[in-house]
């Protein structure tokens, strides 16, 4: 696991953090996984969340706004009430992103099944 930073998160991962929430909210699988810009370079959204688990600064309320919209009933919705940091809403993300591709993986092997 990433050791946190007690630096607060540049500007620039929290601006990617936000584009990675608005992309995971408009992707579906088959698609690739979006990609965001981070320093000029292309780079998964599940990769940024990865960069922004290490910074501990709260989320502002309309970004835990957003990722609570996103839940749904399998994700602890709890875990994020109690790490309402970056790094709270980055892994809440992580896991949002792998059970859409686990889902998508599902409906695709019942799809060949029939």
């Amino acid at each position: 696991m990433n050791e946190p930073h007690s630096d607060p998160i540049p500007p620039d991962l929290r601006s990617a953090f936000l584009d990675a929430l608005s992309r995971y909210h408009d992707w579906g699988p088959p698609e690739g996984e979006p990609e965001v810009s981070v320093d000029r370079r292309a780079i998964p959204i599940s990769a940024v969340c990865g960069l922004v688990t290490k910074y501990r600064d709260p989320l502002p309320g309309a970004v835990l706004s957003l990722l609570q919209k996103e839940t749904h009933p399998g994700l602890d919705w709890s875990e994020l009430l109690a790490d309402s940091s970056y790094a709270g809403g980055a892994r809440c993300l992580l896991k949002l992103i792998g059970y859409r591709k686990a889902g998508h993986r599902l409906l695709e092997e019942y799809r060949r099944s029939r």
